[in-house]
């Protein structure tokens, strides 16, 4: 019987050399998939100019939340990598027991040279680890400039509820979120720069580990078929 996908989307696995590719590739999968979650998360920031209709948050809560959200999402980027790592050297540790101790100091990671891949990517993920340490344990995105610019939105937010002149003029209020805007995302877009070049740098060697593993599964199926 061969291994495959039946009409309801279920896979079928008939071989450790298919059990062994699904699994490389949904490690993978959700490795890329946390980019372009952190990737989104930088669009979703960009177009935050207005605040959305009918909301019953602020806009500069709606700005606080999508910088909140990529500090988050950046920082899930080595969590799945070493998820991936798990998988591509069938490991058998489970996704959610997957730890960083765990895995740059396990001799077959070492032995392939992925724990320095490792290392380099989880020291640029946690380049934001402060502010998403801040936002883990219960606290909200802080820093001064940001703290000076959401009192200024909601110093004229108050003031439209009350019916009153708004204390700062509107294009001052505009240029203010642009210059957030913009330095933040021009930031993180940076960061997630270098995050990809390290992610990069790890498949080059992974894509070497895997060829190198899968062959091997290759070879006992060649021997079983024999026997």
């Amino acid at each position: 019987m061969k291994g495959g996908v039946s009409r309801d989307g279920e896979v079928t696995i008939s071989s450790d050399l298919q059990g062994y590719i699904f699994s490389c590739a949904k490690g993978l999968g959700v490795l890329t998939s946390a980019l372009d979650k952190a990737a989104l998360s930088i669009e979703f920031l960009a177009h935050s100019v207005k605040p959305l209709k009918g909301s019953s948050y602020t806009h500069d809560e709606q700005i606080q939340f999508a910088i909140e959200n990529y500090f988050i999402r950046s920082a899930m980027i080595y969590d799945r990598a070493l998820i991936f790592a798990n998988h591509l050297l069938d490991l058998g540790v489970a996704d959610e027991s997957t730890s960083h101790l765990q895995m740059v100091t396990n001799s077959h990671v070492k032995r392939y040279q992925l724990d320095e891949h490792l290392k380099e990517l989880g020291k640029v993920c946690r380049e934001k680890s402060v502010e998403r340490n801040a936002i883990i344990h219960h606290r909200s995105y802080s820093k001064d400039e940001f703290n000076q610019f959401s009192m200024i939105i909601s110093a004229n937010e108050i003031s439209k509820q009350a019916g009153k002149k708004a204390p700062f003029p509107r294009k001052a209020v505009k240029d203010l979120t642009d210059a957030v805007l913009s330095d933040h995302t021009a930031d993180f877009e940076e960061h997630l720069e270098k995050i990809r070049r390290s992610v990069n740098g790890f498949l080059d060697t992974a894509a070497a580990v895997y060829k190198i593993r899968r062959a091997s599964y290759s070879n006992e199926a060649d021997v079983d078929a024999t026997t």
